[in-house]
């Protein structure tokens, strides 16, 4: 990474400052409660952190409520981690949510524009503050909740990249909760800690902060002038090509993309993201650069229309 970049970057990382944990664990019966598990050893290791729940959900509805509740809570109980404990997605092209048991059906999914509803209620009710963990393999996607001109669903989000085992997933989630809640180390160095946990090479997790999240809705918007039903695959792509989703090129790949971008719709969807009139301070804790924003999203699209 650039030093320039770097320093977007930097502009743009929530540290973190929850009050509390709050876990949502949605297995089918029968399986390990990797949720529970990760409860009980922070429990029984930690010393003065903060206030740890989990709560059993049966169903997709079950966790939208649950977030909802958190929202409401907020000026009693303080600004939680969202933590998500359930299976995910693969979809075809791209990941389309979590996966869990539902009330009619074996499982059900959860897609992200969904859980984007109910987080982002949290998020502005949080100030701003809400990281969200998506323990599940394709976690990362969770990213795709982001939206043009909408209010973000979280200020940094960490998810798998591709499949995590069972055991993996919870001695990393062990380590991620060690280091950030006891240790007090960043929410970068905390995923670093929880990759060295990890029991295949394979396997990876990805921490996504705010910056991407910028690049991936004017990577939406650059995608826009393509056809309406392959708009989203190659904003997609160009996300992973930006490294905001795993590994380039892992979920779709490009074709054409419009060269061009109004500077000034951009800056209003981006100013929308980031809540300027719903939280003041945002306009000066999170700065956007409209011009350094679509002049990298430009070159990455030059980059990959000369590969194909």
């Amino acid at each position: 990474m650039d030093e320039k970049r770097r320093r977007m970057q930097d502009a743009m990382t929530i540290t973190h400052g929850a009050h509390r944990l709050l876990i949502l664990e949605w297995l089918p019966p029968g399986e390990v409660r990797t949720g529970t598990q990760l409860a009980e050893r922070l429990l029984s290791s930690q010393h003065g952190t903060i206030p740890i729940r989990v709560v059993l959900c049966n169903s997709a509805s079950d966790v939208l409520e649950n977030i909802e509740v958190a929202a409401k809570e907020i000026e009693t109980n303080g600004v939680p981690i969202i933590h998500i404990e359930a299976h995910g997605d693969d979809g075809t092209e791209y990941p389309r949510g979590l996966v869990g048991p539902g009330c009619s059906a074996s499982f059900e999914i959860l897609e992200w524009s969904q859980l984007a509803t109910s987080l982002r209620k949290l998020n502005l009710a949080s100030g701003f503050d809400l990281l969200v963990v998506a323990a599940a393999c394709f976690g990362d996607g969770i990213v795709l909740a982001t939206r043009p001109f909408q209010v973000a669903p979280f200020a940094a989000c960490i998810g798998f990249v591709g499949r995590v085992n069972s055991s993996s997933l919870r001695e990393a989630m062990i380590a991620l909760y060690t280091e950030l809640l006891v240790r007090g180390c960043s929410i970068e160095d905390a995923v670093a800690a929880a990759n060295r946990e990890l029991y295949d090479p394979s396997e990876k997790l990805s921490f996504i902060p705010l910056l991407y999240f910028v690049e991936l809705v004017t990577a939406m918007m650059l995608a826009s002038r393509a056809s309406p039903e392959s708009r989203f695959r190659r904003a997609v792509a160009i996300a992973a090509s930006l490294n905001i989703m795993g590994q380039p090129g892992m979920y779709a790949p490009v074709h054409h993309h419009g060269p061009m971008l109004d500077q000034k719709l951009v800056r209003r969807s981006l100013r929308t993201m980031l809540a300027y009139d719903q939280i003041p301070r945002n306009r000066e804790r999170f700065q956007v650069h409209e011009e350094e924003i679509i002049r990298e999203i430009r070159n990455h699209v030059t980059k990959l229309l000369t590969k194909t």
